[in-house]
């Protein structure tokens, strides 16, 4: 009987064992993603300045833009550039999202912020995902989707690599049949580049960051490319002030 006992401890254990090693989420790789959201998401207050010039195989335009943020509050103003002749102003309050054009007798128009993208042309992204997600962000996306925290199928540490000089660690998440591959800078969770891949399309996405700035995880300069057969389209996003902890007056998230 003492012998069937330890027979019987003795598979478990190496059952046990094989599943650890088989484990679909790398522990290291996934704590690598947490770090990266984690570093991002304890600010709270910021307000960024920045330019997204877009273009593709037949146009180049520009839009100059200015996002305020406070806790579940944001502002995102699209000021007149070469993309657009007219501001547009996009408020959000949690779920509730109010939008005008600064035009004469222009309508307010009040949304659920899942309908915050696409045809409308409003650009409302919180600006803690610069640098992860492709060419036009929406506003209800947060840093855990982006980063496959939850949604992926499998995380892989695949090593350690150089960017531009800079030592990273290289990530790949799976997600059915596409990858997600990040290059992550640590102590400080920069993202230095993110390469998705989804049948014929590959998203690139590449980051420069202030290198005395030795805190924010947040680029500088930020390169989108997007390729999908023989479709080409970039935005480039240049920041020229990123503040965070910066007290916003309540008054900027009204309509005045």
């Amino acid at each position: 009987m003492k012998i069937i006992v330890k027979s019987v401890i003795c598979l478990f254990v190496v059952s046990s064992t094989s599943l650890a090693a088989e484990l679909p989420k790398n522990p290291t790789a996934l704590a690598l993603l947490r770090g990266v959201e984690s570093a991002r998401a304890k600010y709270d207050n910021l307000r960024v300045e920045l330019s997204m010039e877009f273009a593709d195989r037949t146009e180049q335009c520009t839009v100059p833009c200015l996002i305020e943020q406070a806790g579940q509050k944001r502002r995102f103003e699209q000021f007149v550039g070469s993309c657009s002749r007219v501001g547009i102003v996009t408020l959000i309050n949690g779920l509730e999202v109010r939008s005008y054009s600064r035009k004469k007798n222009a309508d307010l128009e009040i949304y659920d912020i899942a309908r915050s993208g696409g045809l409308r042309g409003n650009f409302a992204f919180d600006p803690r995902i610069l640098g992860l997600d492709e060419i036009t962000p929406t506003a209800d996306i947060g840093l855990g989707r982006l980063l496959w925290i939850e949604t992926s199928d499998q995380v892989d540490l695949v090593g350690r690599e150089a960017m531009k000089g800079t030592p990273t660690w290289h990530v790949q998440a799976k997600w059915g049949e596409t990858t997600s591959d990040f290059w992550i800078e640590e102590p400080l969770f920069r993202v230095h580049k993110r390469v998705l891949k989804a049948g014929d399309i590959r998203v690139e996405i590449d980051s420069e960051f202030n290198p005395k700035d030795k805190i924010s995880p947040f680029p500088l300069r930020v390169e989108v490319t997007r390729e999908d057969g023989k479709e080409w389209k970039q935005v480039v996003e240049t920041v020229n002030s990123f503040e965070v902890n910066k007290p916003i007056p309540a008054e900027r998230f009204t309509e005045k």
